[in-house]
């Protein structure tokens, strides 16, 4: 019978601690310049990942996550039981989730673009938890943007939300677009020819690798308050009368 293991990583499609190896494998294999380290005790491998990303978290979550791990995990645990346990969790889950950090970031992008003066808007609506926490108007006006008008300030807002999740640090990120390029650039279902949108792709992809991001198409001018308001902000942005 084999000693459980905790798998702490660092640098990864998730980062976080994972109960098996193939959990942790998934998160680093293919992964550019991935970082992990194993450990034996629950408690080191939590002062690990605390030490090298700078959390703060209380010494009751902290005896929360052991406890947690000691019912779930016996200390002669085998291959059986291992994979019993990897059924019962999420695949995906690393230490926010085993905290209890389960904040849902939403956030409801849109552009426009003034023809007068070549300029483009974005519109950012960002909810926490149901509840709208930050809004953003930003006026753009970058030459490789310039050519696509209004889909110019949709991709700058994507960006836009992308940063605030990863500044913010948060791990999960649903946006709500009406433009189908936001999506299908950044999975590649389509070609980024301009130069433009080869930016965003890459800019996206770099968020993308540290953010667990979900996109989601919602219908123009559909009756959607949020959808609604981000677009209010992107015509804000740039002075279009409302």
């Amino acid at each position: 019978m084999k000693k459980q293991k905790y798998y702490v990583v660092l640098n990864g499609r998730i980062n976080g601690i994972f109960l098996n190896w193939n959990d942790c494998k998934e998160m680093i294999q293919g992964f550019s310049n991935a970082s992990y380290k194993s450990f034996e005790e629950p408690y080191e491998a939590m002062d690990f990942l605390l030490k090298n990303t700078n959390r703060d978290v209380n010494i009751k979550n902290r005896e929360k996550f052991v406890e947690n791990c000691n019912e779930n995990v016996d200390e002669n645990i085998d291959e059986s039981v291992n994979k019993s346990i990897d059924e019962s969790i999420d695949r995906n889950q690393h230490i926010d989730t085993i905290y209890g950090n389960n904040d849902i970031i939403e956030a409801y992008v849109d552009g426009s673009f003034d023809s007068t003066f070549n300029t483009y808007g974005s519109g950012v609506v960002i909810l926490k938890n149901d509840v709208v926490i930050e809004q953003f108007s930003i006026k753009g006006d970058n030459d490789e943007f310039t050519s696509m008008r209004n889909v110019a300030g949709e991709i700058n807002a994507s960006i836009i939300a992308m940063k605030y999740c990863y500044d913010n640090n948060y791990d999960n990120l649903t946006i709500y677009y009406d433009y189908n390029g936001i999506e299908k650039w950044f999975t590649g279902e389509w070609k980024a020819n301009k130069k433009g949108t080869q930016e965003y792709k890459k800019i996206s992809n770099f968020y993308g690798e540290r953010i667990k991001i979900k996109f989601v198409k919602v219908k123009a001018h559909s009756g959607n308050k949020y959808n609604e308001l981000a677009d209010e902000l992107a015509k804000k942005s740039i002075k279009i009368n409302l």
